[in-house]
């Protein structure tokens, strides 16, 4: 019996060598393979709220339509099965099995009317059974700028005009 903290795959060998009374000998061996592996899940959430500069982690308009985009990636060097995504929205997309390198990408669009914090959590599981987590925070910040002018006209005997304006945030 033999103990090792191993950090990749290895391939050992065990050779036992015997004689008999005669000085016959006698060799057998036996192979044995620890296959390691390395899995890893990432998701990353973005969003496109201005409709300007593509999808990134926050963005600023005023209320409106802003599009989600969530992409689930096995960063590791297993396959992952019933990978899954549970999203603040209330949705849940998958279940996917992503080989090494692979992704998954959903898209959707909700109407915002105040600042939003949006995450998606990712959730998938290797050949053991081991679950592998990741999530990914979007904001859609809501501005909501205005701003009133009132002008008046004074007809008395001296010529002018007085403003005023006000800006509400």
């Amino acid at each position: 019996v033999c103990s090792s903290d191993l950090s990749a795959t290895t391939v050992n060998t065990a050779t036992a060598t015997g004689y008999d009374e005669n000085m016959n000998e006698y060799t057998d061996d036996s192979t044995a393979i620890a296959h390691v592996i390395n899995p890893d899940l990432a998701v990353d959430k973005t969003v496109d709220f201005d409709d300007v500069a593509g999808f990134s982690k926050e963005e600023t308009n005023t209320p409106g339509t802003a599009t989600w985009k969530i992409i689930t990636t096995n960063t590791g060097d297993s396959t992952l099965t019933s990978v899954t995504v549970t999203d603040t929205n209330g949705e849940s997309y998958g279940p996917w099995t992503l080989a090494p390198g692979a992704s998954e990408t959903v898209t959707y669009t909700s109407n915002v009317t105040e600042t939003t914090i949006n995450t998606a959590t990712a959730t998938g599981y290797d050949e053991l059974g081991n679950d592998y987590t990741d999530d990914s925070t979007a904001i859609a910040h809501v501005i909501n700028p205005d701003i009133s002018v009132d002008k008046t006209v004074d007809f008395d005997d001296t010529p002018g005009f007085s403003k005023e304006e006000t800006n509400t945030p």
